[in-house]
Parts: C-alpha cells; structure tokens; sequence
C-alpha cells in the first residue's frame, strides 16, 4: 500500500439470495470500469466477487451444524467492498458466517468446490479474516494491476501523434 494515498473505495449491501450475485457482478463491473481500470482486470474482478458472493450467499448465517440462511426472511445482508490502489484492486467480501473458506481439491467428476481455486488463480493473494466483536467473516481478494510502464501506448487518432511516456520539458526566455 501507497503511504499518504487513500484508496477509492466502493461497497454494497446484498441480500443472501442467489439472484444477488447477479447484481454484485454488474455493481463491480460498473464500479471498476467507472474507475477506468483496465478490461482484464475488471473481468478477474467480476469472477473474484462472483465466487466469493456466491458463497456469502450459499452460508450466510449458517453456523455450525446447521442449513445456511440463504434465502430465509431476517437473514442478514452480506457485503461486497471494491478498493483501488495505485498497483491493485482490493474485493472484499463480508458474510455472517465464521467458517473459513476452504480451497478444495475436487475430483475432475465432482460438480462444484472449484470457486475458489479460480479465486486462488486469478489472485496476487486472498485470504481472510474475523470482524472483531461481531459475528463473520470478510474474504479478501488482492487484484494487482498492470504497471501503466509495461502498457504499449495507444494508438492515436488520424492526424494526431500517439501519447509518449518520455519527460517533455519546456525552458522559457529569460
């Protein structure tokens, strides 16, 4: 992290149903795009928050032992939280539930338990952690972003030069 920079941050509550995660996904799009942050990023990020909301939903509320809430009327809200830092995106992901998210190793016949090896794939590092006094839990996803040196300069408008990333220096007259 930047020391002095503050992030540009985004969050939104979303109910514990499955149809919510629609909605994330478009949110983080919107965000990130609005943000100007490069398409593959975005796209990484869309799939991130997919997956992690997706299992917010699936065990909100759920404590040990018992049917997640999903779907139940009173279940409480999950969060999804956007950063974006100089050199990365940020996805956080809150949900009632104090059970760890665990990367799976699924047989190739197994129908699910692959989201968060994308989540380990598409990730500089994820992780998570425990709101302090409070039930649950916030899953963390860090998307780095391209260094805007390795970017090739974008082709200009006919009858224009295309931008340079060399130091222009004017000197006046006396």
């Amino acid at each position: 992290m930047t020391l002095g920079y503050r992030p540009l941050i985004s969050s939104l509550d979303f109910a514990p149903d499955l149809f919510s995660v629609r909605n994330v996904r478009h949110y983080t799009g919107a965000a990130l795009q609005g943000w100007h942050v490069p398409d593959d990023t975005v796209e990484a990020a869309v799939t991130i928050v997919s997956e992690l909301a997706a299992n917010a939903v699936r065990h909100a509320g759920a404590a040990e032992g018992t049917e997640p809430a999903a779907g139940r009327p009173g279940s409480e809200a999950c969060t999804v939280v956007l950063q974006l830092w100089p050199d990365r995106v940020c996805v956080l992901v809150w949900d009632h539930n104090r059970r760890p998210p665990v990367l799976q190793r699924p047989s190739q016949e197994a129908e699910g338990g692959r989201g968060l090896q994308l989540v380990d794939l598409l990730s500089e590092a994820w992780g998570y952690a425990y709101k302090e006094a409070a039930p649950g839990k916030v899953v963390w996803s860090h998307i780095p972003l391209p260094d805007l040196a390795e970017l090739e300069p974008a082709s200009a408008p006919k009858g224009l030069s295309a931008p340079t990333s060399e130091l222009v220096r004017s000197e006046s007259n006396g």
